[in-house]
């Protein structure tokens, strides 16, 4: 996978382009990781409003099942003070033990959503449309 994505995040905290609140050491060391990945087709651009319901429901979610969480609060609170029809970039990361997003607005990072992997699975070449 590529990482020419983890290297522009790298380089936005380098430069300090990011929110007052976002942790940058928290996200540096996600990113630092040797096993740091990008997603496929990220970034993606979604309008505001969209990515704070996301990062909502995947809060909820996280605690429901006793996973850990980084960022996602301050991401929830960052995106609730922004105008909710701005497109927001998102660029998908994982490593070994988190899974999540980076959020970023005209070349600033607004925050972050990472949950923890533990208890996970899936089925490589399963396809859900086949199941209904």
């Amino acid at each position: 996978m590529s990482t020419s994505n983890i290297e522009y995040l790298r380089r936005l905290i380098a430069e300090s382009k990011f929110e007052q609140g976002v942790d940058a050491g928290e996200l540096r060391f996600i990113l630092e990781t040797p096993e740091a990945e990008e997603g496929a087709g990220s970034p993606e651009r979604f309008l505001a409003r969209f990515a704070g319901e996301r990062a909502k429901t995947r809060l909820k979610s996280a605690r429901e099942k006793g996973k850990r969480t980084k960022g996602s609060e301050q991401l929830i609170d960052a995106i609730e003070r922004i105008d909710k029809n701005k497109k927001i970039d998102c660029y998908n990361i994982e490593n070994n033990t988190f899974i999540g997003s980076c959020f970023v607005i005209d070349k600033k990072i607004v925050g972050y959503e990472f949950v923890e992997k533990k208890g996970t699975s899936s089925f490589p070449g399963l396809r859900m449309n086949l199941l209904n």
